[in-house]
């Protein structure tokens, strides 16, 4: 975010609601208090909602860190869907205070596509005015002319004090999908941004899970409001989470292992509470890498050495072992069904698991880490590396692959046959692919840390899950 003089801010509001016709809101952020001051601002997270329905979530990042006063000041373009009255909230926070704001703030303002407002913000703060962090300063190259000045005129496509609520960019550097349009994934949301993340889950929109992977601690993480609240839980998940899947809001599993001694262990969520699940006897010591529920009442876990149970409405049972590691499980029905393991081997099953078909991808050497498909004809398995396969009739696959997307990939979803994700990438190069169907994977997003997952409820309801913690949401 770059600050600008008012005048010039909002007459680029203004604009730029013209050309896109959307909502756009001027917000001023004030100290509440006279000779009071927030220090060191290293991140903001905005909050806009309709009543009780979540809009956007945007998080603003700012080095070097900023105080308030002075006054500190931001646009927001919304949806051009969005009118009447909108309250906007404000979190501040420091790179001492983690997940906790050092100061919050919020209001309402009335909004109408096509037009820009202003509304002033009163943060409270209660430290005195000391040297601290400097102020916002706009680089040279962005200065622009005041607006009283003869021919002055904002350069829109140096609009980078106003953020996209629908994509969390500022306006000038909005990732692009392969084709060329805006891409729908950026309201980002902070949501473990002191550890990582490794896998992400939800029945709905407003239902969102997120798995850090931790022992103990904050381990889940709940995400309502359409990502407008985080909500994280040190109770629920008391072992190293690796992998969640369920049918609804009141049929959840998350498996994973205790941290020492090494154990296998399952937790079920049934809307009310979490219960620990009891293996004794069905690999209790194994580590379980993967799981899957395709119907209420029924779900299959897998782990180390191939191990895989199937649970049926509470009555566990060993199903046939694989050759090696389950890292992901997929299908269609509790009939019909995928297993990836470490030795790029995907193993098909018609019968239920009384006998499996494996094939082997490519050389054997990597583990297929995601499934998915859009039928028992259209199917996708992704490896360690990045090699996509691909087969049309739910059986063979090709010798080749089907797409090679060059970076490691940890998770693959879709929304239909002409609308595939694969999301993985580097440490600090983090990538999602998309797919219209064809052999042709473009790059959706590119991020500074690696996407662990990715789900969705549609094409136009796309959650990924990046490896430092945050959680874009594109609708």
């Amino acid at each position: 975010m770059t600050l600008r003089p008012q005048r010039v801010l909002l007459a680029t509001l203004l604009l730029l609601a013209a050309c896109h016709g959307s909502s756009l809101v001027l917000v001023e952020l004030v100290a509440s208090d006279k000779g009071a001051m927030i220090e060191g601002i290293t991140r903001l997270h905005v909050t806009v909602n309709a009543g009780s329905s979540g809009i956007a979530s945007v998080d603003y990042s700012e080095s070097p860190p900023i105080n308030i006063p002075p006054t500190q000041t931001f646009g927001l373009r919304l949806p051009g869907n969005v009118s009447g009255p909108i309250t906007i909230n404000v979190e501040a926070f420091s790179a001492a205070s983690g997940m906790t704001p050092i100061s919050t703030g919020g209001g309402t303002v009335t909004v109408a596509s096509g037009k820009g407002e202003t509304l002033e913000i009163m943060m409270p703060g209660a430290k005195s005015l000391d040297a601290g962090a400097p102020d916002l300063v706009m680089p040279p190259d962005l200065e622009q002319p005041d607006l009283a000045m003869p021919g002055a005129m904002p350069d829109l496509l140096d609009a980078s004090a106003v953020v996209d609520a629908t994509t969390g960019d500022t306006l000038d550097s909005a990732p692009t999908t392969d084709d060329g349009s805006a891409a729908m994934f950026g309201t980002r949301v902070p949501v473990n941004t002191t550890g990582s993340l490794v896998a992400l889950w939800g029945s709905s929109t407003n239902d969102v899970y997120a798995l850090s992977g931790a022992s103990g601690g904050n381990s889940l993480f709940h995400i309502t409001n359409n990502g407008g609240s985080v909500t994280p839980s040190s109770t629920d998940v008391t072992f190293i989470g690796a992998a969640i899947s369920g049918t609804g809001p009141k049929d959840i599993y998350v498996v994973g292992q205790t941290a020492t001694p090494i154990t296998g262990a399952v937790t079920h969520y049934d809307g009310t509470s979490w219960t620990a699940v009891n293996m004794a006897g069905l690999g209790a010591q194994v580590p379980w890498y993967a799981v899957w529920s395709p119907a209420p009442g029924t779900v299959f876990i897998g782990g180390k050495g191939g191990t895989l149970v199937e649970g049926i409405k509470g009555q566990w049972s060993p199903l046939p072992t694989v050759s090696q590691a389950v890292r992901t499980i997929w299908g269609t029905s509790a009939m019909d069904f995928y297993v990836g393991t470490d030795t790029g081997v995907v193993n098909h099953t018609t019968d239920g698991a009384t006998t499996w078909n494996p094939t082997t991808l490519g050389n054997g050497k990597n583990s297929i880490v995601a499934i998915w498909g859009s039928s028992t004809k259209d199917v996708y398995a992704v490896d360690s590396i990045g090699n996509v396969y691909h087969s049309s009739d739910g059986m063979t696959w090709g010798s080749a692959p089907f797409a090679t997307l060059g970076a490691p990939m940890a998770s693959l979803w879709g929304a239909g046959p002409t609308d595939v994700y694969a999301a993985g990438g580097a440490a600090t190069n983090g990538a999602v692919f998309y797919s219209r169907g064809t052999p042709s994977f473009g790059k959706a997003v590119t991020y500074g840390a690696s996407f662990v997952a990715v789900w969705g409820t549609s094409a136009s309801d796309v959650w990924i899950a990046a490896s430092d913690g945050y959680v874009f949401h594109g609708m």
